[in-house]
C-alpha cells in the first residue's frame, strides 16, 4: 500500500475513534473545538475522515477529554470521566506545541542525513509542504506525521508531549494505567502509607552498583541475619582473618577463617562457606600445615562448580595441587595444577594461569623433566594481562630457540 492510500486510511480511522472520544466524554463539538483553538466545522471535518488532526491538536483533545492518546492507536470504545477542573490556554499550548513537533521533525531528519526532496520523494508529500512543517508554519496532520517519521526510522511516542502541562498529565495517565495493571496484593501494599520506606529503599537499591549492593547486603547479614552463640558475624570472622593472615598470624587467620565458614554454613550459604575454607587452606600452607590444608580443600571445588564459578573453581584446584606439592605427592599436584590452568584460562584469568603454571614448572626442574619445564614456562607467559620487559624477553627468546 503507497504513501497516500495509508494516510486516507488513517484519516478515516482517526476521525472514528474522535468520535468515538468525544461522545464518551458527553462534549458537543463546539466545545472540543474550541478546547484545542479550531472552527467547528474543522472539527467536523476531523469526526467524518475528511481531514486530519495535527499531533499537538491531538494532545491537547486528549487532555480536555481526558483519556489516554493510545485510545487513537487502539479499538476500544472509552467511558466516561469527569473533565479536569485545571482550565488551560489549550490554544496557545497548541501552537507552541505545533512549532515544536516541526522543529522535532527536521531535527530527525537531519540525524538521518536525508534532504527535504528525497523524504518528498519517499513520502509522497511535497517538499514545500514538508519545509512549512519544519518551520512551524503548518500543523501536520497525524497521519502525514507518522508516515514521515517511520521514513526516518523513528518513533511516533518520541514526539509526544513529556515536559508541558499536557505531557505531564499523560504521563500521570499512564502511571496510573500501569499501577493499576499490578496485582491487587501489590497494590495494596503500595497504597499503605505505613510502606513507603520500603519503597523508597528498594528505588536506592536498584540504583546501586553491584559492588555497592554486596557490601550493603554484607551490612544487613552483620546487623539482622547472623547471630551465632559467641555472638560474632562470619563477615566478622572473615575480616579478623584476613587482618591476622596480614599480620603473619596464618595458624590464627586460619582459624578464624575455619570459624567463619562454619558460620556460613549454619546460614545456608555454601559458596562463601567454600570461599573461607580457600582462605583457610592457604592459611594453613603459610603455616606450614600441608595436610590439614589439604583436607580444608575438600568439597570446594565442587561447590563452585555448581555455581558456575569457573575462576573460583580453578582456585580451589589450584590450592588443592599447591598442598600436595608441600607433601610431596608430585603426580598428583602436577595433574591438579593442569587442571586449574585450564580452568583459569577459561575464566580469562591471565596472571593466575600465569602462576599456576610456574608453579607446575618448578615441580618439573625438581623431577629433571627439561622439555615439560619448557613448556610450562612457556605457556606461563603466553596469557600475561602486563607482561613485563623480561618476561616479553624471555618468551621471544624461547619461540626463536636460543633458551631451550
Amino acid at each position: 500500500m503507497d504513501s497516500k492510500s495509508q494516510i486516507t486510511i488513517r484519516t478515516k480511522k482517526l476521525g472514528v475513534l474522535i468520535r468515538d472520544a468525544r461522545l464518551a466524554a458527553r462534549r458537543n463539538v463546539k466545545e472540543c473545538a474550541e478546547a484545542i483553538g479550531i472552527r467547528p466545522g474543522q472539527f467536523r471535518a476531523y469526526e467524518d475522515g475528511r481531514k486530519a488532526p495535527s499531533l499537538p491538536e491531538l494532545e491537547a483533545l486528549v487532555y480536555f477529554l481526558d483519556l489516554p492518546i493510545d485510545h487513537f492507536w487502539g479499538k476500544e470504545i472509552r467511558s466516561d470521566d469527569a473533565p479536569p477542573d485545571e482550565k488551560l490556554d489549550l490554544p496557545r499550548l497548541t501552537s507552541i506545541r505545533q512549532r515544536k513537533i516541526g522543529a522535532l521533525l527536521r531535527q530527525e531528519r537531519m540525524n538521518t542525513s536525508i534532504s527535504i526532496r528525497n523524504l518528498a520523494q519517499e513520502t509522497g508529500i511535497s517538499g514545500a509542504r514538508i519545509k512549512a512543517y519544519e518551520l512551524g508554519e503548518k500543523p501536520i496532520s497525524l497521519p502525514e506525521l507518522e508516515v514521515l517519521v517511520r521514513s526516518l526510522g523513528g518513533q511516533i511516542e518520541s514526539f509526544f508531549d513529556r515536559s508541558g502541562p499536557i505531557g505531564q498529565w499523560m504521563m500521570n495517565e499512564d502511571a496510573i494505567q500501569t499501577f493499576l495493571e499490578l496485582p491487587m496484593d501489590l497494590r495494596q501494599f503500595i497504597a499503605l502509607p505505613v510502606n513507603r520506606p520500603y519503597l523508597e529503599l528498594a528505588m536506592k537499591l536498584s540504583s546501586m552498583s553491584r559492588d555497592k549492593l554486596r557490601s550493603v547486603a554484607e551490612d544487613i547479614l552483620d546487623i539482622t541475619l547472623w547471630v551465632p552463640l559467641n555472638g560474632s558475624t562470619p563477615p566478622a570472622f572473615s575480616n579478623q582473618g584476613k587482618k591476622e593472615y596480614e599480620k603473619g598470624n596464618f595458624r590464627a587467620a586460619a582459624d578464624s577463617f575455619s570459624e567463619a565458614a562454619q558460620a556460613f554454613d549454619a546460614a545456608n550459604d555454601p559458596l562463601n562457606a567454600a570461599e573461607m575454607r580457600n582462605n583457610q587452606s592457604v592459611a594453613l600452607l603459610q603455616a606450614g600445615r600441608a595436610k590439614e590444608a589439604l583436607q580444608a580443600t575438600e568439597g570446594t571445588e565442587e561447590i563452585f562448580e555448581q555455581a558456575r564459578d569457573i575462576k573460583r573453581q580453578g582456585i580451589a584446584v589450584s590450592n588443592r595441587a599447591a598442598a600436595l606439592e608441600r607433601l610431596k605427592r608430585w603426580k598428583e599436584a602436577l595433574a591438579e595444577y593442569e587442571r586449574a590452568a585450564t580452568l583459569l584460562e577459561q575464566a580469562g584469568e591471565g596472571d593466575m594461569h600465569s602462576m599456576v603454571r610456574k608453579a607446575s614448572a618448578n615441580i618439573h626442574i625438581k623431577l629433571g623433566h627439561v622439555t615439560d619445564t619448557q613448556m610450562d614456562i612457556y605457556d606461563s607467559l603466553r596469557l600475561v594481562e602486563k607482561p613485563t620487559l623480561s618476561q616479553r624477553l624471555m618468551k621471544f627468546l624461547m619461540r626463536i630457540g636460543l633458551i631451550r
